[in-house]
C-alpha cells in the first residue's frame, strides 16, 4: 500500500488493506502467497524467469498494478 509522500507501508501479519472483503485477502496478497507456494514447491527453478505481468495479470483477472504489487 503506498501513500502520498510516505512510501510503502509495512502493515503487521494479518492486518488488512482498506476495503479488503473480511476474512478474504486482498488479491495481490492471494497472487504473492501462491508465487511463493510455486517457488516452495521448486515447480520454478533457481534462474527461472517468473511469468510476465501480462500473463499473470490474464491468469487472475486483475489489474496490471496488482500484479505488481504481488511481486513488490
Amino acid at each position: 500500500m503506498a501513500l502520498p509522500g510516505r512510501g510503502r507501508v509495512v502493515r503487521a501479519a494479518g492486518e488488512q488493506e482498506a476495503g479488503a472483503p473480511e476474512g478474504r485477502a486482498p488479491q495481490d496478497e492471494r497472487i504473492a502467497a501462491e508465487m511463493r507456494s510455486v517457488i516452495e514447491r521448486q515447480e520454478l527453478t533457481a534462474g527461472e524467469a517468473l511469468p510476465s505481468e501480462a500473463v499473470l495479470t490474464e491468469r487472475y483477472a486483475v489489474a496490471r498494478r496488482t500484479v505488481r504489487q504481488a511481486l513488490a
